[in-house]
């Protein structure tokens, strides 16, 4: 039987371990889950709507959204309440709220309202070591501060493949998922581009080009995306599929990237805060579509649907040129224009043969209409075509950057299906050494041509081989020609190790007019005593002035010494009142592993009719380092009456044959050459070699130069001049012309040339700074007859000379224009 008292012990045992339960379950609940909102008073709460982390080049920045649900009747005034972001073990960060927040008075009765907090924290921080205090002044404690509650998000921040991430940017609500991707790979990148859904949760316009996109490594490397639209926007509570590509290192590569989506703050800082985190897992290259079979793709907002038709190859000349279609369906309501396309052949290696579109000047896309493209450029061979793919990407006229879209099948149509073809025999064993013929050129010389074959000697056996004393004749249409050819070692090599390998060349001349069909060339060693063995005739069927370099590859320089590796960047046409010149620009790499003078290079241009003007290649005097870089310069000063239809650019490693004679050693050529360019229409980060100019605050006055009479125009502006972050040497000096042109009649038209760069300032160049003023006079006596309205400032690139028109912008007289 229990007494009184025992029962009333009972009950006190069971009330203190109830408590303890209690306690123990409010301690394990506080670590299992963290707290989702905050209970400010009767029907006033605050919880935790979005928390996000993105890498900075400095470290990371975070941000964390709260919603206050003011339910009760009365406002609630914010001004007495702030928050802070904290880390690991109570670390505090300085945190600041964003620009559209900052004057939010007050939460009405019966209404709600959005906060969003920010602060730069540690590179080491992860969403699940963050948390927000929510806080109350409270001016009786020392740090005149109260601890409300504290807030932490229930996840890592992370969504993936069609999960949607609900963020805030300023005054908008909106939804980012990631629908779908493709992706290709070459040597060196990945090229991945993805298909996102933003949705417009809010009743304000949403300009998407507030947003930003970039790619994080696990070692928080960062990699800028590029959006696939422009000027584009989302209604109240709309929904629209956008595109990003980003071209990721294969050096970079890992299987847990990022996907971060970033938006302008808007303020001064113009910070860009995480909206969203969405994790890469496991890419993988997207498989080539079938001849026939439509993808639907949306390029700046709106829907395409694009398939590819067979293609058809033609061989003239030596060269291999293949046709092919694609149709586009507009799947819009209305018209749209054809956004910038670009078409390519790519190999099983990666290298990628630009295909031109006929006749790309005002393309129209009717709704639901299907049209057609013709796509025509050249390709190594046909047989390349067997494992090959149709790529596409869309290119940003502003950035010159590419994302890569889709890939198709090529499929030949049945009358030219691909053969198996060989060109006559080209090695031979002999003594235990392999002779290759690797090519076989005829390249202009003055009014000769010059015809050289190019072999390479390996050392098959186990023990080291003398360097064979090698004489030949050309034997041209199954004819030999008595004159013996000359022969160049391009290696400094005396004796061949086992494996080891060294080239030479044999060459001749003969006259330009002379027709050939075929070539070969008969091969005999001389020994030491005298005795001539012959080796072996090698000859082929079709020869060739030198080997289509494809867009992304490098033309490699073998000679042991002299090893370096060369890719064609870009062309481009500048003029005067007599002559066009053909600049193009080349980054050369020293692949020698100590510091090496710049190996020399000999080319010429070429246009359709076969017209030939030799290339000159600006020289550099120092050499550079191991893996380092450098742009060369080439050109082709042109008559004016020279047609630029159907131009090649031919070049390969300088070879001198003899006095006055040289020839370029397995020489390449790209009919990648485009000469003309839009230039910009504003002045902001105009590119000029490895320097970016900007131009501001423009103003031209009317001025007397005798306190009288009118007579002087005064043009005035301030500038940036920046150095590129790692820009290589130039080999070359550009400078630029500044024109004043008011276009009307009678026309005042004047102009002063910079040099760039300097370190001293003077009148005639431009200094690197930010904020620096220049000033330039114009003096006529014409002047103070005419009215001014609106004149037209023009920025040239000045080269030998020449000029090319890269910026211009239409302003007003007498006044700052921004």
């Amino acid at each position: 039987m229990v007494t009184k008292r025992g029962f009333n012990t009972r009950i006190i045992v069971v009330f203190v371990v109830l408590s303890l339960m209690v306690q123990l379950f409010s301690s394990m609940s506080a670590h299992a889950a963290p707290n989702v909102s905050i209970d400010l008073s009767n029907n006033v709460k605050v919880s935790l709507f979005d928390a996000q982390l993105a890498a900075t080049e400095n470290g990371q920045v975070a941000s964390f959204t709260l919603k206050i649900d003011n339910k009760s009747n009365s406002s609630l005034n914010l001004l007495d309440y702030w928050a802070r972001i904290k880390g690991t073990e109570g670390k505090k960060y300085i945190t600041k709220l964003v620009t559209s927040d900052v004057k939010k008075p007050t939460v009405p009765a019966n209404n709600s309202t959005y906060l969003t907090f920010y602060a730069q924290v540690d590179k080491s921080a992860t969403i699940s070591t963050l948390s927000i205090d929510f806080l109350k002044w409270d001016f009786s404690r020392p740090n005149y501060e109260s601890v409300v509650g504290n807030l932490k998000p229930g996840n890592n921040g992370t969504i993936t493949l069609g999960q949607t991430q609900n963020s805030r940017l300023n005054q908008n609500l909106l939804g980012i998922s990631l629908k779908k991707y493709t992706m290709y790979e070459d040597s060196k990148y990945a090229y991945v581009n993805m298909e996102l859904n933003i949705t417009n949760s809010s009743s304000l316009l949403l300009k998407l080009d507030d947003l930003q996109y970039q790619v994080t490594t696990n070692s928080k490397q960062i990699l800028s995306g590029t959006a696939g639209y422009k000027d584009l926007s989302l209604k109240a509570f709309e929904t629209k599929p956008v595109t990003v590509g980003v071209a990721i290192p294969r050096d970079k590569w890992d299987n847990n990237m990022t996907l971060q989506v970033l938006g302008s703050e808007g303020g001064e800082s113009n910070i860009l805060l995480p909206l969203a985190n969405i994790v890469l897992t496991k890419l993988k290259s997207t498989a080539a579509l079938p001849v026939n079979k439509p993808n639907t793709l949306n390029i700046n907002g709106n829907s395409l649907t694009i398939e590819a038709g067979e293609s058809t190859v033609s061989e003239l000349e030596g060269k291999t040129e293949m046709t092919s279609t694609v149709t586009i369906v507009n799947n819009e309501p209305n018209a749209i224009t054809l956004p910038s396309l670009s078409f390519y052949v790519k190999t099983k290696e990666g290298l990628l043969y630009p295909l031109q579109i006929e006749k790309t000047e005002d393309v129209t896309f009717l709704p639901k209409m299907k049209q057609e493209l013709k796509l025509i450029g050249q390709i190594p061979n046909k047989q390349v075509l067997g494992t090959s793919q149709l790529v596409y990407f869309l290119k940003n006229e502003e950035t010159n950057i590419k994302s890569f879209l889709g890939n198709f099948a090529i499929k030949l149509s049945n009358g030219d299906q691909e053969e198996n073809t060989s060109n006559a025999s080209k090695e031979k064993i002999y003594n235990g050494l392999k002779i290759e013929q690797l090519s076989i050129q005829r390249t202009p010389n003055n009014l000769n041509d010059l015809i050289v074959a190019e072999f390479k000697v390996t050392n098959t056996s186990k023990v080291a081989k003398p360097i064979l004393n090698i004489e030949g004749n050309f034997v041209l249409d199954k004819v030999q020609l008595k004159e013996n050819s000359k022969i160049k070692s391009l290696d400094s090599t005396l004796v061949l190790a086992p494996g080891q390998s060294y080239r030479f060349i044999a060459f001749t001349t003969i006259p330009y007019t002379q027709v050939v069909k075929n070539y070969g060339f008969k091969m005999t060693e001389v020994t030491a005593d005298s005795k001539k063995n012959s080796i072996h005739t090698f000859s082929v069927d079709n020869i060739y002035n030198a080997r289509l370099l494809a867009e992304n590859e490098e033309y490699q320089i073998e000679t042991v010494g002299k090893r370096g590796s060369v890719k064609f960047l870009n062309s481009s046409l500048y003029e005067s009142s007599s002559t066009n010149l053909v600049y193009a620009e080349l980054e050369y790499v020293n692949n020698e592993q100590r510091a090496n003078a710049v190996t020399s290079l000999n080319g010429y241009l070429r246009n359709k009719k076969g017209d030939i003007i030799d290339l000159k290649f600006e020289s550099y005097e120092h050499p550079i380092l191991p893996s380092d870089q450098l742009i060369m310069a080439t050109y082709a000063t042109l008559p004016r009456n020279f047609s630029m239809e159907g131009l090649e650019i031919f070049f390969g490693e300088a070879v001198t044959v003899a006095e006055g004679i040289t020839a370029a050693v397995s020489p390449v050529y790209t009919d990648n050459v485009k000469l003309t360019a839009e230039p910009k229409n504003n002045f902001v980060s105009i590119p000029i070699q490895q320097y970016q100019l900007s131009i501001r605050d423009i103003g031209a006055y009317i001025m007397s130069s005798d306190s009288f009479a009118a007579d002087t125009i005064e043009l005035q502006f301030e500038y940036d001049l920046l150095l590129n972050e790692g820009a290589p040497n130039y080999t070359t000096d550009h400078t630029i012309l500044v024109e004043f042109d008011d276009m009307s009649n009678p026309r005042f038209k004047f102009s002063q040339e910079f040099k760039l760069g300097e370190l001293e300032s003077k009148d005639d160049n431009l200094v690197l700074g930010k904020g620096l003023d220049k000033t330039f006079r114009y003096k006529n006596n014409s002047i103070g007859s005419k009215q001014f309205g609106t004149f037209q400032l023009n920025i040239y690139d000045v080269y030998k000379g020449h000029k090319k028109l890269i910026a211009r912008r239409t302003l007003d007289m007498g006044t700052i224009n921004k």
